[in-house]
């Protein structure tokens, strides 16, 4: 396995993303919405306040879109009212924000039925025991994990793991993220958000059909690029560097993104 730190292959010349395909912000939704199938497992690499979280609630709603018996269960690691993305996606999706997951009965109940899935998210006040607050997160992750990996091909189920390095290593469920990225499909997708790649399984890089990687400086995380496979990991390295930002009204730094989709070692670049 090669890692970014070993001498880069000799090229006849530096890759530029003139190279790649561009997509608009909206282009590119439109060819997701169109080519993802349930099951598809998709991946966001890159720091805090990049956009992963906007980006990763567009793509869901336009496969909502698409497939009507399609629910996502989301896995929302901060508190509540931390994260203004959150809210305003569950109101656009008709998805309730809820601190325990149902064990009986389907995700969308009678008094939201119309409800796409549901946000699951920490108690609205955590005590002062983190231990105890984490047991309790990751007893209903746990759930939502497990009733996703084992519905019918008729109710496909996207999870999406916002703070993807927080139920993978602070909750411990790694082994159970790790059932529906080797075994999902065609049911259970697995959407993974991440902040510190270096602390999650591999299966999150190389079972993912699509990635999406946004501009991130820490080499620690650039050395699992390796373990995407099908793609040169230094070159990964150098057309993020490329990738273009933007300061936000908030502080944020957001910035495009590269994809890369597993079928056919696709590459190009997604707008802000």
């Amino acid at each position: 396995m090669a890692y970014v730190d070993d001498p880069p292959r000799k090229r006849s010349r530096e890759i530029s993303r003139d190279d790649l395909p561009y997509y608009s912000r909206r282009e590119y939704l439109r060819y997701f919405g169109e080519n993802w199938q349930p099951g598809q497992h998709v991946t966001f690499l890159g720091p805090s306040g990049r956009g992963k979280t906007r980006l990763a609630f567009q793509m869901l709603l336009a496969v909502l879109r698409r497939f009507p018996n399609l629910r996502a269960i989301i896995l929302h690691g901060k508190i509540k009212n931390r994260d203004q993305t959150i809210l305003d996606y569950s109101r656009r999706s008709s998805m309730p924000i809820t601190t325990r997951f149902p064990v009986r009965g389907p995700i969308a109940r009678h008094k939201v039925r119309k409800s796409q899935g549901m946000i699951l998210r920490p108690l609205a006040k955590p005590g002062d025991d983190s231990e105890e607050e984490n047991a309790i997160l990751r007893a209903e992750y746990k759930k939502a994990i497990h009733h996703g990996y084992t519905s019918s091909r008729k109710k496909p189920i996207i999870i999406v793991a916002d703070e993807a390095h927080q139920t993978h290593d602070d909750l411990k469920l790694r082994k159970n993220c790790e059932g529906p990225l080797m075994r999902g499909r065609p049911v259970c997708s697995m959407w993974s958000l991440l902040q510190r790649g270096r602390y999650v399984s591999m299966h999150v890089y190389d079972q993912a059909e699509w990635l999406l990687i946004f501009y991130d400086p820490d080499r620690d995380n650039q050395r699992r690029y390796s373990e995407i496979g099908d793609v040169d990991a230094s070159e990964i390295i150098e057309l993020t560097r490329q990738l273009k930002t933007k300061t936000v009204a908030d502080g944020s730094t957001i910035s495009e993104a590269l994809l890369f989709r597993r079928s056919g070692n696709q590459l190009a670049i997604v707008g802000i």
